[in-house]
């Protein structure tokens, strides 16, 4: 990095510790900019753990979106206890970490997480099991589709292309045409055509 980079830099770990939440959560999604693509300095690193454990849910979230890029520095037993979390969002974010790094020990561990939460909360977790080779994940994923909650069928809708292959693809476009048939909502039925737009390019 040049000298005006380590200057923003250190500007933005410093801002990753201020007291207003926004400028924290802000910080931390530049951070994620600025490195989707360069190595991790220490300390990066550093402030991106101490982030996991702030008290604003979105500014966890982010950190663990950090560790989701660069899987090769999460580790199981890091990230594990955020299935636990308060938050919805953050529980998602840390299974679909936990299925990045493919440590089977975390199956039961998102498992237990999908008996304590809602639909749309369900989404990311029913995702990190089929990153984990899950094979009842997708059929979980699909049921979803047809959720009471409008937010969970929009976030399956979203979700289900990343888990076409070859032998999915054509069940996944199904499941998703026949969702668009009795869709109801405005929300949900962009979701359901953006899905089925990607799929049908490919």
């Amino acid at each position: 990095m040049d000298e005006l980079s380590l200057t923003m830099l250190d500007d933005l770990l410093q801002w990753c510790s201020h007291k207003d939440s926004e400028v924290r959560y802000r910080a931390n999604e530049k951070l994620i900019e600025i490195f989707s693509e360069k190595d991790v300095p220490a300390n990066v690193l550093q402030c991106i753990r101490k982030g996991l454990h702030d008290r604003d849910e979105f500014v966890r979230c982010t950190c663990l979106e950090f560790l989701e890029d660069h899987v090769s520095l999460a580790r199981y037993d890091a990230v594990a206890p955020f299935l636990l979390d308060k938050d919805g969002i953050v529980r998602g974010e840390a299974a679909i970490v936990l299925g990045k790094i493919g440590d089977k020990r975390a199956v039961s561990d998102i498992m237990a997480a999908i008996g304590k939460s809602t639909d749309a909360e369900k989404v990311p977790l029913y995702f990190g099991l089929y990153l984990l080779g899950v094979q009842t994940a997708l059929s979980g994923l699909i049921q979803l589709l047809r959720s009471r909650e409008y937010i969970a069928r929009c976030a399956a809708a979203n979700i289900l292309p990343l888990c076409a292959k070859d032998k999915t693809k054509i069940r996944i476009i199904n499941a998703l045409s026949r969702a668009m048939e009795i869709e109801n909502t405005k929300a949900a039925k962009s979701s359901l055509v953006k899905a089925l737009e990607k799929l049908r390019r490919r």
